[in-house]
């Protein structure tokens, strides 16, 4: 359950005010706390909320959702496509809510004290489901500056609380244009990499750069205060580089312990730690928390792993583990195997050859066991096409070479083979047995076409699916695969 700071009930509209605690932590009891504020939750008995939330009434022929919405781009559904029904519901109702705060020009209403925005109405789900899903919208909507650190609540209806000086339609149209030109200025830096990594680094030096620590600044646990006001705390640096990321077009959220915020990142398929907070040196920059996994940071000190130990809340929500460090660790393997044996074949006639300086990537199944296999080789294809293998042609052009190979590995005790770009990975499931294959073939440095990379976690094994199609990508994670980013790059 994530941190609350406390459950008023509203018993009457004298303001007689009764204290439902609803968690055990508050972030301002750890005497660590680097500026993380806990969440406050009033709740509004249903004959009180009654009357309350239907004076607040937004459009809802204008409903958005993250993902048709023009400020869908800043998010990222990591933790959205793991809710229920029910869940997301909420989600969505929460989402319409905030946009129409954000775009329109009405003036917010006030309740007991609070500016809110809403009502977003819900259904089926407990006190700690609701606030499990309002902590997961609040982290993951960075681009809704206006919100503040609390909700107010009936049994079914939701009114989230906002910064006072955002009430007005005219003080929200002023911040959100001072908001976005600061966001728009620095997407420009960081749509001048070339490569995914490239952005979150510029990301990260862009917010080191600009923003300075300060546990008094205004609307701290907003990124609006990092990318507008240039101080905050550890949280506005973790939802402004959230932002700045997804708007890259690279997965990124934003976590939390009992008392500080920070980020993970996905790259290549592969999640790691980012906290531009402790990397800001003011002056300078460091990359001690830059792409790392969580064995490492938690390494550092006694100190920095209790800042970066989950909270217990994220657990349940699927929360992606950060095993590795960017860029991986340099192996001491012994030389690689020829990657391409190829066994005599009785070859169907041969497909067209690739493009030069490419190689053609055959992708065949296996309908006795379930397995997709990957290959370069044009014997090896044809020798398992002869075994009862379907053939299901090219998958994808390759590299002849690139400066990022995808290794190839078999279990011999589940029958299956797995192919990755990380070393870190490979030689992971070396020490637990698999047999090392060598490389397969070569991702493409210029990252052209992605190949999207699945995980059936109902499969003993065979439970990994590579494919260039998104569509193929999202009826997977449809019907309950993991989408997993994408494993590597292909030329064509």
């Amino acid at each position: 359950m994530k941190r609350i700071k406390l459950i008023a009930a509203v018993l009457s509209v004298t303001f007689v005010m009764g204290m439902i605690p609803l968690s055990k932590v508050r972030a301002d009891d750890n005497e660590y706390n680097t500026g993380l504020e806990p969440l406050e939750a009033v709740r509004i008995p249903d004959e009180e909320a009654g009357e309350l939330f239907e004076e607040v009434v937004f459009d809802r022929a204008s409903h958005a959702t993250a993902t048709n919405s023009t400020y869908g781009k800043y998010t990222c559904d990591a933790f959205y496509d793991q809710m229920s029904a029910d869940e997301k519901q909420l989600y969505d109702n929460l989402y319409a809510a905030c946009e129409t705060a954000l775009t329109g020009n009405a003036d917010l209403s006030v309740y007991f004290n609070h500016t809110v925005v809403g009502p977003a109405e819900y259904s089926n789900l407990t006190d700690d489901e609701v606030a499990n899903v309002i902590w997961i919208f609040m982290n993951s909507n960075p681009q809704f500056y206006f919100l503040s650190n609390g909700y107010m609540f009936s049994s079914s209806s939701i009114l989230i609380m906002c910064f006072d000086e955002f009430k007005t339609g005219s003080a929200r149209r002023e911040a959100t244009n001072a908001y976005f030109s600061v966001v728009n200025e620095i997407m420009t830096a960081v749509n001048t990499g070339s490569t995914p990594y490239a952005k979150v680094k510029i990301a990260h030096d862009e917010l080191s750069d600009r923003v300075t620590y300060n546990l008094d600044a205004d609307f701290n646990q907003s990124s609006y205060s990092a990318f507008v006001l240039g101080q905050t705390v550890c949280a506005g640096y973790a939802e402004a580089m959230e932002c700045l990321c997804n708007a890259a077009g690279v997965p990124a959220i934003a976590v939390t312990s009992t008392g500080h915020e920070w980020n993970e990142v996905c790259l290549n398929g592969y999640w790691y730690v980012v906290d531009v907070t402790w990397d800001d040196g003011d002056p300078g920059t460091i990359y001690d928390y830059f792409l790392k996994s969580y064995a490492t940071v938690k390494g550092y000190s006694d100190y920095a792993s209790l800042h970066h130990t989950l909270e217990a809340f994220w657990t349940p929500c699927g929360c992606p583990e950060c095993l590795y460090d960017w860029p991986e660790p340099n192996p001491n393997p012994n030389p690689d195997p020829d990657p391409n044996p190829d066994p005599d074949p009785n070859p169907d006639p041969d497909p067209d050859p690739a493009p030069a300086g490419s190689v053609n990537m055959y992708r065949l199944y296996n309908p006795n066991s379930g397995e997709h296999f990957y290959t370069s080789s044009l014997g090896e294809r044809n020798n398992l096409i002869s075994l009862g293998w379907n053939d299901e042609g090219i998958g994808w052009i390759a590299p002849r070479t690139s400066d990022t190979p995808v290794y190839r590995l078999y279990n011999q005790y589940g029958g299956e083979h797995h192919y990755t770009t990380s070393i870190a990975e490979r030689n992971h499931l070396i020490s637990v047995g698999w047999n090392d294959e060598g490389i397969g073939w070569y991702s493409d440095d210029a990252q052209t076409v992605p190949l999207y990379r699945q995980y059936n976690p109902n499969a003993f094994a065979n439970n990994h699916n590579y494919t260039t199609s998104l569509s193929e990508n999202n009826w997977l994670v449809s019907i309950g695969w993991h989408a997993e980013g994408i494993g590597w790059y292909g030329v064509g």
